[in-house]
């Protein structure tokens, strides 16, 4: 559904061209994974576990650093053990109910599909060899700085030649609609993944979907 009360209003015109997808808690449902190798390095650096799920899912990003004692100076390190660790699980991770049909649906609507994620690519692209999909995305890119996607997506238009309207960007975390804002592209929370709804909701995104059956709704047009 479309959130008109988000005060984030979409770009006009008659679609977009390519739609980016974050991959952990979007296109993924990696959570059990992640949340187990988050615990070990914490446990080895000293930072608060995970131990109320419900909790996470009601803070921001920056809350959670915050709460679980997670040094912005220590998040370089963090991710890239984090990326390690998952490296590991992947052969666990599938993809959501319904994110193979819309992918495809997507696809045949004309859409250019991409991944911009804090995931390293070499572990993303297990996963999308696992589910038989690799063909389907143009772009698979990394953004490791937690906070640095904004500038990932940039990038992404700048290569792809396209304007910041033609973008959707989708993500189930606050800081992937943070990036959205910061880049000027249109945003769609996926209610899902790591943050809940109402969570999302402050954060302004342009759609806010519930199925991901939804998403190709949201007015891909071809590029060409």
């Amino acid at each position: 559904m479309s959130l008109p009360d988000c005060g984030r209003q979409p770009h006009d015109g008659p679609g977009y061209r390519m739609v980016l997808w974050d991959f952990d808690g979007t296109l993924a449902d990696s959570w059990s994974c992640g949340r187990e190798i988050y615990n070990e390095i914490a446990a080895r650096h000293g930072f608060a576990p995970i131990t109320d799920i419900d909790a996470i899912r009601q803070m921001s990003t920056r809350e959670f650093l915050k709460r679980h004692r997670i040094s912005v100076f220590r998040l370089a390190k963090f991710v890239r053990e984090w990326q390690g660790g998952m490296r590991t699980r992947m052969a666990e991770v599938g993809f959501y109910p319904g994110i193979l049909d819309a992918l495809q649906t997507l696809r045949n609507q004309g859409a250019t599909l991409g991944i911009l994620s804090s995931n390293a690519v070499e572990n993303i692209r297990i996963c999308l060899a696992n589910q038989q999909v690799e063909d389907l995305f143009t772009v698979v890119e990394s953004s490791p700085r937690l906070f640095g996607k904004a500038g990932g997506i940039r990038r992404i238009l700048k290569r792809q030649s396209l304007t910041r309207r033609d973008l959707l960007y989708i993500g189930d975390e606050t800081r992937d609609l943070d990036a959205a804002h910061k880049a000027g592209v249109d945003s769609a929370a996926v209610g899902w993944g790591l943050h809940r709804p109402e969570t999302l909701r402050g954060h302004a995104p342009t759609h806010l979907v519930e199925r991901a059956a939804q998403i190709p709704a949201l007015r891909p047009r071809p590029i060409g």
